[in-house]
């Protein structure tokens, strides 16, 4: 049986890192690739404009994650991956991997900015960013 690739992805606060954990869990020989991991290994992708926090990276990012889940299938490993990525990213990671499942997980924006309200500060997004990446 060809294993899956499965891919969560919505909002900030929507809950894809907690669904994406739960997921990978209930999967035999698994691995989860937390996209945000990812991000933040390429310190210089960030840059601001206009007072919001931006990212340069995104197709990289895609590329770099379609190396590991490539890696992990040819080791049979099944992938959940999950966070959010600019439509570059995706479409990098999907010229490389064939994606079994696709979850978009999208609350309220209600819901989302309480989710926000409740993170640490240093993770804290704003109403910019909510209804930017909504």
């Amino acid at each position: 049986m060809k294993n899956l690739t499965i891919v969560v992805t919505g909002p900030t606060g929507s809950g894809k890192t907690s669904v994406s954990l739960a997921l990978a869990k209930k999967l035999d020989k698994c691995v989860f690739l937390e996209v945000d991991h990812i991000k933040h290994m390429i310190l210089s992708g960030f840059y601001k404009q206009n007072k919001q926090w931006l990212y340069s990276e995104w197709k990289l990012v895609g590329q770099t994650i379609g190396i590991m889940t490539n890696n992990f299938l040819a080791n049979d490993f099944n992938v959940v991956i999950g966070g959010y990525m600019h439509s570059d990213g995706w479409a990098s990671l999907a010229d490389q991997v064939d994606i079994t499942h696709k979850f978009l997980l999208n609350p309220s924006k209600e819901v989302i900015k309480i989710r926000d309200d409740e993170r640490d500060s240093k993770y804290f997004m704003g109403e910019e960013a909510i209804h930017a990446k909504h």
